[in-house]
């Protein structure tokens, strides 16, 4: 396995996404390696910044289960979504992403449901870059025209549109 780390660490040297992914699946299972969720965050974000679908899907799984992170199911639901919706990543990806967000989804509250549809892209990529450290909602993340809610982006159909009759919460209502 330290061979596979010395091929991966080379390939993911010269950007390759799936080299980083297998990199942090090393520190996140333990293969061969300590356990390290902070090593495999590491990796993930370097494939995450090339909106790689195994990167979100993996960072989701490690809000969900506050693997490295404080727990943070609104988020990781939003990057399960993200795989989901715009159709990151290959097959495989698709299904794990749509399992990670149905069991989610059966899970958390409505209300959860709804205030993480009303966080703005802005917001979740800040709260993923600071690994959860930055919780702060300031102005340069609320929704406006140009920065639109998730629930507003063009991701849905209009019956399921029309299902999201909610009122956002503040401040991610405008």
């Amino acid at each position: 396995m330290a061979d596979n780390k010395a091929r991966y660490e080379a390939l993911a040297a010269k950007g390759d996404t799936g080299a980083m992914i297998a990199l942090g699946l090393l520190y996140h299972q333990g293969d061969d390696v300590p356990v390290d969720f902070g090593k495999a965050m590491d990796w993930y974000l370097k494939a995450y910044a090339k909106t790689n679908g195994d990167a979100l899907n993996n960072i989701g799984v490690m809000y969900r289960d506050g693997l490295g992170v404080a727990k943070n199911p609104k988020v990781a639901y939003l990057l399960f979504l993200a795989v989901h919706m715009e159709g990151l990543g290959d097959e495989s990806t698709q299904i794990r992403a749509g399992r990670n967000l149905s069991r989610l989804a059966e899970s958390l509250p409505k209300k959860d449901i709804e205030e993480a549809l009303s966080y703005t892209w802005p917001y979740v990529d800040q709260i993923v870059k600071s690994r959860g450290k930055n919780i702060t909602i300031r102005k340069d993340v609320l929704p406006t025209k140009d920065r639109p809610r998730i629930r507003d982006n063009n991701w849905w159909l209009d019956s399921e549109r029309k299902s999201m009759d909610f009122q956002s919460p503040p401040p991610w209502n405008y």
